[in-house]
């Protein structure tokens, strides 16, 4: 029996009850891979580029694992692993309580949860402030995050508001924009030398 599915623009994945789980390539549909899954997987969601992916299992615990692409030399290598504290061996990538995960449709390296009511946002493995939401994630892209309260629409369907709808930015870009407002006289260069640290397409059009 199949239990979950991710898929993106080069593969898809099949989770089985058994614990395994399937790579297949699109738009072929030929076997590629199979992996082999610690827990029952509830979510599947892939990267952009199809390097990686973020599994929710039945407990809430979402971990990252590495999907590499064929050919490379770290095709398959499974679970992501971070390092531990001083003296501790590498553990894998965890987090607890997760309902929602929505990775960057341009950035392999962005992806967004939803963990009790906050959400984090990750950059590698590496996450920002979280911001106070229960919004269920839409989309994740130029840097800015579209959610939907939809436990307060489904109280009112029939009158959905533009409050229902809300849009949260990355730090990148909240940190970019506060530098371009500031007073100062070197704003724009200031500005500039962030965004050559913190490159992307929507900071450079912000400036």
């Amino acid at each position: 029996p199949i239990i979950a599915v991710g898929a993106s623009q080069h593969c898809l994945l099949v989770a089985r009850e058994s614990g395994a789980m399937l790579r297949y390539s699109l738009p072929h549909i030929m076997l590629e891979h199979t992996y082999a899954l610690r827990s029952r997987p509830q979510t599947i969601a892939i990267n952009c580029d199809s390097t990686r992916c973020a599994v929710i299992d039945h407990a809430g615990i979402l971990t990252l694992l590495d999907l590499g692409s064929p050919g490379s030399d770290n095709y398959g290598a499974g679970e992501i692993e971070v390092p531990g504290a001083e003296g501790e061996g590498t553990t894998r990538f965890e987090r607890k309580d997760v309902w929602d995960v929505r990775w960057a449709e341009d950035n392999p390296e962005l992806f967004a949860m939803m963990e009790k009511t906050r959400m984090y946002v990750f950059k590698g493995l590496v996450a920002e402030e979280p911001v106070l939401s229960s919004a269920y994630i839409c989309s994740f892209s130029d840097l800015e995050i579209r959610a939907v309260m939809l436990d307060q629409l489904l109280r009112e369907p029939e009158n959905p508001s533009q409050e229902h709808s809300v849009t949260f930015e990355v730090q990148a870009l909240r940190e970019a924009r506060e530098l371009l407002e500031a007073s100062s006289p070197s704003a724009i260069s200031d500005a500039q030398a962030y965004i050559e640290e913190h490159p992307h397409p929507r900071l450079w059009r912000l400036l």
